[in-house]
């Protein structure tokens, strides 16, 4: 692991908008300092870097306000799964739940910003041997040997790993799982030690209208998923009472139905 990435991600960013002061007051008056573009501009730097290194790059982007104690910056050993685990925090009632494709997501940033430009894609040696411990590595989980060959057998037919293409139902339902659904699932279970807590899976799916077609506008962007299937966010299509805006529609899928209604109507005619 690179001396960067042992840093917290949150200086990794003010490092970017040019905030490197040691001291926890005075970072956070340099990073006040600066205007609002340059810390969006800062994270997205940030984020790009770390995922061409198989990251998602989201660490240092949620951060929650303190309403009330001591002002304070978390430790090392002050983690929110260490947190979470030890029961020490305000307990509330908790109604959570995931997709059944989050991953489609997942791997759409993977392919786009992490296997086109390090050429992965095609790279059957990589695919065999290095992107199980790849993964791994991306979510710190070491000594990872037998529980890559594990994954291997659990997530993909015979044949099937070495060829991105094949893999995508796969990865999908691995990254689904690994990156969404086992830590989301597991914050219920320990919740529901000290309040109600309820768990939702959503499975619905229309391939044409999806939030996975607005994060991936370009059809040449789309990883070579032609059926997302519940990718991450579509729950929000139901949660809202909103109009569906067209970016979340498939226009290729929509421009052909309404050339092919046109032609019903003109054979009439």
């Amino acid at each position: 692991m690179s001396n960067a990435q042992n840093k917290f991600f949150y200086r990794l960013i003010a490092e970017q908008a040019g905030c490197k002061e040691e001291d926890h007051d005075a970072l956070v008056a340099c990073l006040r300092s600066r205007d609002a573009t340059n810390i969006t501009a800062a994270f997205s730097h940030y984020q790009t870097n770390m995922r061409s290194m198989a990251d998602l790059g989201f660490g240092g982007s949620s951060p929650c306000a303190q309403k009330k104690g001591p002002k304070k910056f978390y430790s090392e050993q002050e983690t929110p799964t260490n947190i979470l685990f030890s029961g020490n925090y305000e307990h509330a009632p908790m109604f959570f739940g995931a997709n059944k494709k989050e991953g489609s997501y997942v791997y759409s940033v993977l392919y786009n910003e992490y296997f086109l430009p390090n050429e992965l894609e095609n790279d059957e040696n990589f695919l065999i041997n290095d992107l199980m411990p790849t993964l791994m590595n991306t979510l710190s989980v070491s000594n990872y040997y037998p529980f890559k060959e594990m994954l291997k057998d659990v997530f993909f037919d015979e044949g099937q790993v070495g060829d991105l293409y094949s893999m995508i139902p796969g990865l999908t339902d691995l990254f689904s799982v690994f990156f969404f659904k086992a830590n989301a699932y597991e914050l219920i279970q320990q919740n529901s030690k000290y309040a109600p807590s309820f768990w939702y899976g959503y499975d619905y799916s229309n391939t044409q209208k999806s939030l996975f077609h607005l994060n991936y506008m370009n059809p040449a962007s789309k990883a070579n998923l032609t059926h997302p299937g519940t990718s991450h966010g579509d729950e929000s299509i139901f949660l809202f009472d909103v109009v569906l805006p067209l970016v979340w529609c498939d226009i290729g899928a929509i421009v052909n139905d309404a050339l092919e209604c046109l032609s019903h109507i003109g054979s009439q005619n």
